[in-house]
Parts: C-alpha cells; structure tokens; sequence
C-alpha cells in the first residue's frame, strides 16, 4: 500500500461511510455511523466529518476530500446541482461543488438528471458507482443498479445515455408496513433466492409486468383462500416486484443486450436469480467496491483538473 491520497466519502440519506484510501484505491482506515444527511442540520455537515476524518487517524488531516450522495441534495451540505444526460461520467468532476473551510478542501459530486418533461429523474449517488464501473473497458449496455429506487442505466463508452427509476424497495417497504398486506406480509421476512414462492411470483412478474396492480392484490387473497404464510407472503410480493421491474426493464431493450449487475447484500441473490428466469446471466460488481472506485477515480480527475489549470 501507498501513501494516503484521499477521503472518500458515501454520505446517504440515513448513513454516512468514510474511506481513507492510498494511492492506488486501497482501504488504509475506515469509519461508518447511521449519521445520515437527513438527520443533521445544515450546521452539522463539517463538524460530523471532521469527527470521522479524525477516526481515521493522522494520516487523514490534511487529504482532499470526494463526496458523493444525498450531501449534494438541496437540504445536505450544499447543493450540488445535476448534470444533465447524455453525459460522460469522467466529467463529474467538473460539475462538482467545491467545500472549502477550516480544515476541510472536498469535492461533493453532482447527480444527474433526465430533463424529459414526460418523464424526468433523476439520480444522486449512483452516479459515482458507475463512475467506477466505467473503468470497465468498452462496456455499452444496460446497468442494474437496486435498491430504495432501482435505477436502469444505459451506458455506453464511459457515458450515460439514458436512465430511469423504479421504486421497487420503497414499494414493498410501503405495501408491507402501510397497505391491506401489512396483515399478511411478514416485513422483516428473509428471502431467500430459491425459495418457491419467490421464484414463482419472480416469473409472473416477468411474464406479465403490466398486471402488477393485480397481482399484488393475491398476495393478500394468497393468505386468504390458500393460508399462505407471513413469510411466503413477503417472498410472493418481493419476487413480484423485482419480475415485475426486470421484465419491464428489459422490454425497453434488444435482446441480447448485455446487461450489468451493481448491488451488495441480499439484492445480488435475489436480481440474479430473477434475471436467470429471463434468460439473462448479468456481471456482477459489488455496489460498496464501485462507489470507491468512483470517489478514488473523482479524485484522481480532480488532480488532473488542477495541473491543466
């Protein structure tokens, strides 16, 4: 391992993760905590990071700093404002708000919007994943990036051409906890890849995307008229949403277009599995090794920046 080079930093809407990384990407020291930009006042944003640059240790005073996130959302540190699609993904950097104060130099990357009237979005935090995934030479097709809100990316040479959302977490968190199901769904359930329920609702979804308004109501039927269990309740809902989201996602593309797999946790097995039905067998990446490259590849552009100056 080399030197230190930078402090890079993944600062969400509920958690905040801080890297310190050399001169050649690797993790020397790290600091997490759910201090989410969400749940700190616009005064909190420095002194909470000099708490964690300070965890770090010495090697940390003093080095740059890349942030990525919800930190560059209207109500984080300071905004950052979109960069408008198609964009090239090296180009970042350039649109990035700069922080300057007592102790502290960084850098908080803008998100990127979609400025169609009929449809706009926008993203804010995936955008440094791909960055880092881009380093993955001539790669053009379509991204799968989930989560909250799934994002469905089309990248090609180094450059985004298009994207869109789907609330796919965010959906299921809701009908479990807030709808009708919440009676029958089992919200903190683990589900598994395999299971039955799963893999059965995961190809209903796929093969018919359009009808999810009704198949969501047989989750709640299901518990019913079958005595489906809490369990297999959220499993049945889950792989209706993540079939119901991929089969969607690739009706707007050619087959046979090569598709890519960011994510970390549970969502692997189960997006993996689900694109297996369809016929598609993604690359993998793991959404936490992305987003560090990205910050350590913003970093490295923002030194570039500096010399051409």
């Amino acid at each position: 391992m080399g030197g230190a080079f930078t402090v890079a930093v993944d600062w969400g809407t509920s958690s905040l993760r801080v890297w310190l990384l050399d001169s050649a990407g690797a993790v020397l020291s790290e600091s997490r905590s759910a201090e989410g930009a969400d749940g700190l006042a616009a005064g909190g944003f420095e002194a909470c990071l000099t708490r964690h640059i300070e965890r770090l240790g010495r090697a940390a005073r003093g080095a740059r700093i890349v942030m990525c996130g919800m930190v560059g959302a209207r109500n984080g540190w300071r905004e950052a404002p979109y960069m408008p699609i198609p964009a090239r993904l090296d180009e970042l950097p350039r649109h990035a708000m700069r922080v300057a104060g007592a102790g502290v130099d960084a850098l908080i990357l803008p998100g990127l919007v979609r400025n169609h009237a009929d449809a706009p979005d926008v993203m804010r935090g995936e955008e440094t994943q791909l960055l880092g995934f881009s380093a993955v030479p001539g790669f053009s097709g379509l991204v799968c990036l989930p989560g909250t809100h799934c994002k469905w990316v089309r990248v090609r040479d180094g450059g985004v051409d298009d994207f869109s959302s789907a609330m796919t977490g965010e959906i299921f968190r809701l009908l479990a906890q807030h709808s009708v199901l919440r009676h029958v769904v089992d919200p903190q359930a683990r589900i598994a890849a395999d299971d039955p329920a799963f893999l059965r609702a995961a190809a209903a979804g796929l093969a018919r995307p359009e009808a999810l308004l009704h198949t969501l109501f047989s989750v709640r039927a299901a518990a019913l008229v079958s005595g489906l269990s809490a369990g297999a309740a959220a499993a049945r809902l889950s792989g209706l949403l993540i079939g119901t989201d991929i089969g969607a996602a690739l009706r707007e593309v050619a087959p046979g277009t090569a598709v890519s797999l960011i994510a970390s946790g549970p969502f692997v097995a189960l997006y993996e599995q689900v694109f297996g039905l369809a016929g598609v067998r993604p690359r993998v990446f793991d959404a936490d090794e992305m987003v560090r490259a990205g910050l350590f590849r913003a970093a490295r552009l923002w030194d570039e920046m500096e010399l051409c100056a």
